[in-house]
């Protein structure tokens, strides 16, 4: 697989955007608030080791969860919605929003069993005959046989995977696939358990239903993500990762759904990764999953069969050969240290390929089929202190030649004249001092800040694992190297959409939307929040970032209290007029600041088209956002 490229819709930019401004939150953003009952699940408390990725998921771990957009449609405009958390005693809390009744008091929809205090950890749903399984002995483990993860609790995590089911995962060793019922407000009920898995402490990242292939039944496709030292994973660990002091492993299970309603596992694949991950979300086919990270993820198990340790694609072949073109002909140039004079060389040219050998060796030192038709009568070729020099003119004078050889494994690397580097690199100067660029056209940030808040620690790699790829080579995958590139926030999808992701353009925050496949672009630029890169970047106590799926706004989360609401430019019923510049505008990017009553921690934050949902240990709070406001 070749790496794929993120190419930005120069539609969807503003080069002339002129800043966000801070307005008075009156008459456009009412607050509602509710208690919590018996509180929010703590976070783990006795951890014998600790490590940076299980901190991370610690710190940045989200307590709200919220129904996919379109699932729940109660009122006509469709802005009724209801927010789920967990409470200290296990309670799955429902919390209902409309328009009419605004928040309703929490209710109870299920119950999880949080008491346990010894993690284990991952565990194999699907034992292959062909790899036995690792750390089968451990000092660590109870007397019933179960491995303690050292590294503590997870917090309990909850995804939607269809309009009546939801995957949890209790962050202790449970994953359950819950029939939810109608979850509309009009129509609450309770939730009831229709399978149950003993996977290990992990978070459910995403879980999505879809049509088997051929059959009526469906799939549930499910998504998990665990903390473990290298030594507790379940198969033996890469090499290049036995060292590190704790690992990602990222487990992909597919169950299917019989006649009689119930489930069963019938796929597992394993992938791990030493690096943090930004975003973890399967395609819109649950076809592959996609990860946006700083490091290479491998394949480590698969329960249909073996990996295979191919080459890694992404290694670079030294050429056999160099060659040049022009409009008429292409020459080709390759080493050949034991021959001095063009009679010891047998060379062959026809109308579709080549062959160069020496004639006292059958083996040829070069053979082929050429890419593209020749005219083998006009060839010509010279031999000179080992090198071999083949010139032949094209069938087609004018085609431009991608390659000498229809075969991929046959690598030359062409010799471009100085007036073809000129050209491609055209579109990145001017004519004009300066890029044509208008004096007065200053730009609404500092150039200095913007140099010391543009850096990443690290590049990153946004990684495609397709489900039927058997390589353990991490470098076949698919994947676009992102290079100093910034990941702002995580965007929630309609119903069997995955999630999409914004990451830093410039100064601008893109959105991307992962598409099927079978597209022409795997990824596609759906949306921009202008200087949101810049703008993140300053927030020093930023917590959580997230923005509706209709991007209407985005949301910065501080620790404590804040909560930032940066909107698109909107129209302003008028015109206003820059009085120093001349410059005229009728719209404009209006800046709320949210105020929390609470300087408790932020422990949550959900964002949907005009409502902004925040919580802290004992309180819910709900902002409804009268956008379109005068």
């Amino acid at each position: 697989m070749l790496p794929f490229n993120l190419v930005p819709d120069k539609h969807l930019l503003l080069p002339d955007f002129d800043g966000y401004k801070l307005s008075n939150s009156s008459g456009i953003v009412t607050s509602y608030a509710k208690s919590l009952l018996e509180g929010l699940c703590p976070k783990s408390s006795k951890e014998e080791y600790t490590s940076y990725l299980k901190t991370r998921l610690d710190a940045l771990h989200n307590c709200l969860f919220t129904d996919t957009p379109d699932i729940n449609k109660d009122s006509s405009d469709g802005s009724s919605c209801t927010i789920y958390c967990f409470n200290k005693k296990g309670h799955l809390l429902a919390f209902d929003w409309s328009p009419v009744t605004h928040l309703d008091a929490g209710r109870v929809v299920w119950q999880a069993d949080l008491s346990q205090d010894a993690p284990s950890t991952p565990k194999l749903q699907l034992k292959a005959p062909h790899l036995p399984i690792a750390g089968a002995e451990n000092s660590d483990a109870t007397q019933d046989g179960t491995v303690i993860n050292l590294f503590g609790t997870l917090q309990p995590t909850l995804k939607f995977a269809s309009s009546n089911l939801a995957v949890m995962a209790d962050g202790r060793s449970k994953v359950f696939v819950l029939n939810t019922g109608d979850r509309t407000p009009q129509s609450p009920h309770t939730w009831h358990t229709v399978h149950e898995l003993t996977l290990g402490a992990c978070e459910v990242h995403d879980a999505r239903v879809v049509d088997k292939p051929g059959s009526s039944d469906q799939e549930v496709h499910v998504l998990l993500v665990a903390v473990v030292p290298p030594s507790a994973l379940p198969v033996d660990p890469p090499p290049a990762l036995s060292a590190v002091p704790s690992l990602h492993l990222v487990t992909w299970l597919t169950l299917t759904s019989s006649n009689n309603g119930e489930y069963h596992v019938t796929q597992e694949r394993l992938y791990c990764g030493s690096s943090a991950l930004q975003y973890c979300q399967f395609d819109p086919a649950c076809s592959a999953v996609v990860l946006l990270t700083h490091q290479l993820y491998c394949a480590v198990y698969n329960s249909s069969g073996p990996l295979t340790l191919s080459e890694p694609v992404g290694t670079k072949k030294e050429p056999l050969f160099m060659f040049m073109q022009t409009e008429d002909d292409v020459t080709v140039q390759i080493s050949a240290p034991e021959c001095s004079s063009s009679s010891s060389m047998s060379i062959s040219v026809t109308r579709l390929d080549l062959s160069i050998a020496r004639r006292d060796d059958a083996r040829a030192i070069l053979q082929g089929n050429f890419l593209h038709p020749v005219l083998p009568d006009t060839a010509t070729w010279t031999v000179d202190k080992g090198r071999v020099e083949v010139t032949v003119c094209k069938a087609t004078p004018g085609t431009k030649w991608t390659r000498v050889f229809q075969d991929e494994q046959l690598v030359g690397e062409e010799l471009l004249p100085d007036e073809d580097n000129n050209d491609r690199l055209a579109h990145l100067t001017s004519d004009t001092w300066g890029g044509g660029c208008d004096a007065e056209d200053k730009p609404s940030f500092n150039p200095g800040q913007l140099e010391s808040c543009d850096d990443a620690d690290t590049d990153l790699v946004l990684q495609v694992l397709e489900a039927g790829d058997s390589s353990a080579s991490p470098e076949n995958s698919p994947r676009a190297l992102l290079g100093n590139t910034q990941y702002l926030a995580t965007l929630q999808s309609c119903s069997g959409s995955p999630a999409q992701f914004c990451l830093r353009h410039d100064v601008d925050g893109l959105v991307w939307r992962t598409n099927d496949q079978r597209s022409s672009e795997r990824f596609s630029h759906t949306a921009t929040f202008n200087a949101f890169g810049y703008v993140k970047a300053s927030k020093t106590m930023a917590k959580y970032t997230s923005a509706p799926h209709d991007c209407s706004y985005v949301c910065v989360c501080d620790v404590r209290s804040h909560v930032y609401v940066f909107c698109q430019p909107l129209p302003l019923g008028g015109e206003l007029k820059n009085r120093r510049t001349g410059r005229v505008t009728s719209k404009v990017a209006r800046q709320f600041l949210l105020s929390l009553p609470s300087h408790d921690e932020i422990q949550g934050l959900v964002t949907l088209p005009g409502l902004v949902v925040v919580c802290t240990r004992e309180q819910i709070f709900a902002y409804a956002l009268a956008l379109h406001e005068k």
